[in-house]
């Protein structure tokens, strides 16, 4: 065999592994990534999750999403079992501990890579319960903002015109008066509002704290959260408010039972409150927060946070996901269908569109409601106050009592500080 022969010989070979390792390349990149994505929705909710999987998979076609149903807890337990999920979900209230866990992972890269701003993309509030030290750990799951729906031919039978921006509390307490009515035994026929149970915006509409920010000692002793729960509970005991849930709120008011409620999803997906309860047969609308001591309406802005588990095997596809399911027009469109609003601009404003409101709606104003400013957000706290979280159960509870007329606010209140001090100083320590 000659040199030449050698050569060519030599060279084929060189040739064939050089086909052979692109085309084992190519299988290994054709090869199909499954990223588990675990969630708690089983509801109606659940099918716009299959249809936004759906929609991602046919963009993706090597990415296949398998979703898996489970509370936090649930999901907690996975993750310590060494089965995490790659996407997992977290309160609002308890992302800081899954971030101060080290269980998320860091979403900046990812960001800067895509060359994202992402406040351009969402309103204030959305991403700040994932948002620690400049470090952003999550996309919103679901944004909620907690406003008062009112039931509009109960404000026509009265002559009362619909509440605008800047009305304030004395305003409220004269509505609750005229839209309140009594039996002639003085028994209460129909509430003027809901109980504001966990209505956020309402504990807070006087601009007070539950944590002070600054020092991490509790602060729901001083007078602009301690007078407002006070006040809270006078319209409770004088029957303007009453209704004692979440659930029974939405479905009270839907049937009429009471004037006026506050919910961050009522109008947009009504069949969520009970499936197998029918369209409300009132005329609903949103309204803006009353006006307490603060420079303008307070609004609770709660946004439940979709995190990447650190430990991921798929990091670049779990992103991809995240980023499809909350930034797509696809995501927009989907979401603004079932009623999961994330806090996008572009989504908030489809979602508008699909909202089962009344026809005289106006609704850029249901748009601006969603996009006003926003004085207190709590779940900002939960991220960045160690404890803030049980100390707001904590209150919560003395909140109840002082609601169902068992002890006044400032006692209720009073009680607890020595353990909510302590409980945040543990946290602190650890």
């Amino acid at each position: 065999m000659n040199q030449l022969s050698k050569a060519l010989k030599k060279r084929t070979r060189s040739l064939i592994l050089a086909l052979a390792i692109v085309v084992a390349t190519a299988v290994a990149g054709a090869q199909t990534v499954t990223i588990k994505w675990a969630d708690h929705w089983q509801d109606l909710r659940a099918d716009g999750y299959a249809e936004l999987i759906a929609a991602f998979e046919a963009k993706h076609p090597n990415i296949r999403v398998e979703y898996i149903t489970g509370n936090e807890e649930a999901i907690l337990v996975q993750i310590a079992g060494g089965i995490a999920p790659d996407i997992f979900t977290a309160g609002d209230a308890t992302v800081g501990s899954r971030v101060r866990d080290g269980m998320a992972l860091p979403l900046n890269e990812f960001i800067e890579k895509d060359k994202l701003n992402l406040r351009e993309h969402f309103v204030p509030g959305a991403l700040d319960s994932a948002y620690v030290n400049g470090v952003q750990y999550g996309l919103p799951k679901i944004y909620s903002v907690f406003q008062p729906w009112i039931n509009l031919d109960y404000l026509d039978e009265a002559a009362l015109p619909v509440p605008q921006r800047g009305w304030t509390l004395s305003d409220f307490e004269e509505y609750m008066r005229v839209l309140t009515i009594f039996g002639p035994d003085g028994e209460v026929v129909r509430h003027g509002t809901t109980r504001p149970r966990e209505s956020l915006s309402w504990w807070f509409v006087n601009g007070g704290h539950i944590v002070d920010p600054e020092s991490h000692t509790a602060a729901f002793t001083e007078p602009a959260f301690l007078d407002t729960i006070a006040w809270l509970g006078n319209l409770t005991k004088s029957g303007y408010a009453g209704v004692a849930n979440h659930v029974r709120n939405v479905q009270g008011f839907r049937r009429g039972d009471t004037a006026m409620t506050e919910d961050g999803r009522l109008a947009f997906a009504p069949r969520l409150a009970d499936p197998n309860d029918s369209p409300s047969p009132y005329r609903i609308q949103t309204i803006y927060m009353p006006q307490g001591n603060t420079p303008d309406p307070v609004t609770a802005v709660r946004a439940h946070q979709h995190l990447i588990y650190s430990g991921t095997q798929h990091p670049a596809e779990a992103w991809e996901f995240l980023k499809f399911i909350n930034l797509s027009p696809e995501a927009h469109e989907i979401r603004a269908r079932y009623g999961i609003p994330n806090g996008t601009i572009e989504g908030l404003r489809m979602l508008v569109e699909h909202a089962p409101v009344a026809e005289a709606q106006d609704r850029m104003e249901l748009y601006g409601v969603f996009m006003q400013p926003t004085s207190y957000t709590p779940e900002t706290y939960a991220v960045q106050i160690p404890g803030y979280h049980e100390v707001s159960l904590l209150v919560m509870s003395a909140v109840d009592r002082v609601l169902d007329g068992e002890v006044d606010a400032a006692v209720a209140l009073h009680e607890i500080v020595d353990a909510a001090n302590a409980i945040l100083r543990s946290a602190k320590e650890h």
